[in-house]
């Protein structure tokens, strides 16, 4: 016997099946840091788009930065003994200056 899932999209404000792109789609926003998920008619969209109009005229646009995995706070120690084990894993590092992530990544999994 074969199973089909079938996902039903609507919006949510009204309960409007979206059954396809010419409908409706799902619109990601973000307001103080916060990122939201919607998913809207094209009626809905056009009404969101027309409240927002205002304040987008008169807003500066921002790139909006990668996200950056933090630096590891590793003392002297730990990066010598991270720098051997990499060398003799075949890994080419410096011996001073970063280590590359991947690098770093690959001595965790292996520790």
């Amino acid at each position: 016997m074969a199973r089909a899932l079938i996902e039903s999209i609507a919006d949510d404000l009204d309960g409007t099946p979206i059954t396809s792109d010419d409908e409706g789609r799902s619109l990601r926003f973000t307001l103080d840091r916060v990122t939201y998920e919607i998913d809207l008619t094209h009626d809905h969209i056009d009404e969101l788009a027309t409240a927002l109009q205002p304040f987008i005229a008169v807003a500066r646009k921002r790139r909006v930065a990668s996200s950056r995995q933090p630096r590891s706070h590793r003392d002297k120690e730990q990066l010598d003994a991270i720098r051997r084990w990499a060398r003799e894993a075949g890994y080419e590092v410096s011996d001073h200056g970063r280590i590359p992530q991947a690098v770093e990544d690959a001595y965790s999994k292996a520790h």
